[in-house]
């Protein structure tokens, strides 16, 4: 598991100044669910889009495997 997912995600809406209004942890600790205000969406996202895929830091999608195909 990844035990700093938790505070790098509340990390970064404390500094994009979101405030969460209700927060759920699962089972494990990357099983995090919250909830935000509907004007505070887009701050949430492109704050928690620069924490975890940085700019300049590229992932190559996986691919994708090819079903089967039966003659």
């Amino acid at each position: 598991e990844a035990p700093d997912v938790p505070a790098r995600v509340f990390g970064a809406l404390v500094r994009a100044k979101v405030t969460p209004q209700v927060i759920s942890q699962g089972a494990t600790r990357l099983s995090l669910t919250f909830l935000v205000d509907n004007a505070e969406i887009a701050p949430t996202v492109r704050a928690l889009h620069a924490e975890f895929f940085p700019t300049g830091e590229r992932r190559k999608a996986p691919e994708r495997r090819k079903a089967a195909t039966r003659a």
